[in-house]
């Protein structure tokens, strides 16, 4: 619907009380401008990251697949006790796996910064 002018006056009325302060009508920007200069856009340029993780990417890699041989090997060779024993070995190894791709990308394109803290949030949830 529409509002009338004491409609109107009655919501700026209510949202001065709310936000405690005072709304003000100005016919043009610049006289907003001169009291609240606009921002100023800066661009900033960061070279790309050159530390090589090949060390640890390599002891990694090497991690992954001994906990991956040894998650097949438990589906392999035990007798399934349970119903939902492959089910879970499965559903580990896909797990094991996208752990361990996201650890890379953010190694390769993150840092390991911000890599451990993504790292931190996956393990929280």
């Amino acid at each position: 619907g529409t509002c009338t002018v004491q409609d109107c006056e009655a919501h700026i009325g209510q949202l001065e009380l709310t936000l405690d302060a005072k709304v003000y009508i100005i016919k043009d920007r610049s006289e907003l401008e001169s009291f609240s200069p606009p921002a100023t856009i800066v661009n900033k340029y960061y070279d790309a990251y050159s530390i090589d993780f090949e060390d640890l990417k390599s002891k990694l890699q090497i991690l992954y697949e001994e906990y991956d041989a040894l998650l097949a090997s438990l589906q392999e060779s035990s007798p399934n006790k349970f119903e939902d024993t492959n089910n879970i070995l499965e559903t580990s190894r896909k797990t094991l796996f996208r752990y361990h791709e996201k650890i890379f990308y953010g190694l390769n394109y993150l840092g390991p910064i911000i890599t451990a803290e993504v790292l931190y949030n996956l393990i929280i949830e």
